[in-house]
């Protein structure tokens, strides 16, 4: 048995481990999932100097592990997802430098200890639905590898450490959904995190998106969904290229000069032009009267200017789409098959796609499901074309909603059906200073 690299004791009926494990001195892998009686571990496991996986999730009757874990030297994985028992986390007493993800999701603990340093090589931690954590310790500034931290759900959280700053070289998520942070409440160290790409803000009670969020040159996904106190969004970074703003009832959305759409032509503007740019606002009143120039059809295109490919005032287009939720009753779904939208080009009879995304289970929204319409925006820029389809006789350019069956239901979210109610092209070819200048409206199934 001094051989064996993996254990797998997934929903045994064990209360505990015997002793006897250290003599296990080759073991890699030791999975104890759902084990749901196990209630300790034995001192004798921080002898598993090898143990690089140790699975500890849904034991929800586990209560602490003991100090000797530090003990672990090869550990890279430790998992306590929805050990709802574990009240603490035990001080880590000396360097653990291989250790890269720690899951405590779904744990009791209220604070951790400032021993966390000791992590050194920890590059992702995960804190969510810890409904009784407090406080976060200034401590975690230490952890110069950490990628991603993950806080969302932890509705007591207020504490945070006074020095994020330390990990501006480093931190590139950051998630803070769902913990009911007031205005004022974001620590302002936040916006000194000039690596982050992915900040989530959702389900707090913030009136605006700070100003700070500027400072963020990196940023490409901001999530601040389901803030019902939202009322503005404001000067946003360039480099953003995903924002879900759904379910905000007091969000404005319907007039052009809204800081909202400001934002949205900055980042249409910048010198980074993204493929894949997404934008989920409130739909509760449709697409916005100022996106003019409206046509009934199904696949909806413009014939392009004679030198388009030559003209730096041609930005790209912009697709509108509402989609509104359905009954039960009504909802009609095919397996296997996603619906999406394709851009394409074309001369005569021949084109060509250059783009197809499409909408994935959970494409709007965070978690659960929604009562509440949205509007879609997505962006293709036209310098993304390439270079062989840059000449005139490329002159038209199109965009199509596909969906797996003809009434156009789509899965968005854990428990929502959809269906696109309308769809609107907008074809961004204008001077830069003036408005969206013209869109095409689909016809309701």
């Amino acid at each position: 048995m001094g051989s064996l690299r993996y254990l797998f004791l997934d929903g045994v009926a064990i209360k505990g481990l015997p002793c006897s494990i250290s003599h296990l001195t080759q073991l890699d892998y030791l999975c104890l999932k759902n084990c749901r009686n196990l209630r300790s571990l034995p001192n004798t496991i921080g002898h598993l100097t090898r143990l690089s996986t140790l699975n500890l999730e849904e034991c929800r009757n586990l209560r602490s592990l003991p100090n000797t874990i530090c003990g672990l030297k090869s550990l890279k994985t430790l998992g306590l997802d929805s050990c709802s028992s574990v009240e603490a986390f035990p001080e880590i007493m000396e360097d653990m430098e291989h250790l890269e993800e720690l899951n405590l999701c779904g744990t009791d603990i209220s604070e951790l200890p400032s021993s966390i340093e000791h992590l050194r090589g920890l590059w992702h931690l995960q804190l969510n639905k810890c409904e009784k954590l407090v406080s976060l310790p200034n401590s975690i500034g230490n952890l110069t590898c950490l990628v991603r931290l993950c806080v969302s759900n932890c509705s007591k959280l207020r504490n945070f450490p006074n020095n994020l700053r330390s990990l501006h070289c480093c931190l590139r998520d950051l998630d803070l959904g769902g913990c009911n942070l007031m205005e004022g409440e974001i620590p302002s160290d936040l916006w000194c995190l000039s690596s982050l790409k992915f900040l989530n803000l959702s389900g707090n009670h913030i009136r605006c998106v700070p100003v700070g969020i500027i400072q963020l040159s990196r940023l490409f996904t901001l999530f601040v969904n389901h803030c019902p106190m939202l009322e503005e969004i404001g000067e946003l970074p360039s480099s953003l290229g995903w924002i879900r703003a759904h379910g905000c009832p007091c969000l404005e959305t319907e007039t052009f000069s809204s800081l909202l759409w400001s934002s949205l032509l900055k980042c249409f503007k910048s010198p980074i032009q993204l493929a894949d740019w997404r934008f989920v606002v409130p739909g509760r009143n449709g697409i916005p009267e100022w996106v003019r120039h409206q046509r009934m059809g199904c696949e909806v295109g413009i014939e392009l200017p004679m030198n388009w490919y030559e003209d730096n005032n041609f930005l790209g287009f912009a697709l509108f789409f509402h989609h509104v939720p359905l009954d039960d009753d009504e909802c009609e779904i095919a397996e296997g098959s996603l619906p999406h939208y394709e851009w394409t080009i074309s001369h005569g009879d021949h084109s060509q796609q250059l783009e197809k995304i499409s909408f994935y289970s959970k494409c709007c929204y965070d978690s659960g499901s929604t009562s509440d319409p949205a509007i879609w925006v997505t962006y293709f820029p036209q310098i993304n074309i390439p270079c062989e389809y840059r000449s005139r006789r490329w002159n038209n350019f199109k965009a199509h909603f596909h969906t797996p069956i003809g009434v156009g239901s789509f899965k968005c979210g854990d428990n929502a059906c959809f269906k696109v109610k309308r769809l609107w092209d907008a074809f961004l070819v204008r001077p830069r200073s003036d408005p969206l200048a013209s869109a095409i409206k689909r016809k309701p199934w």
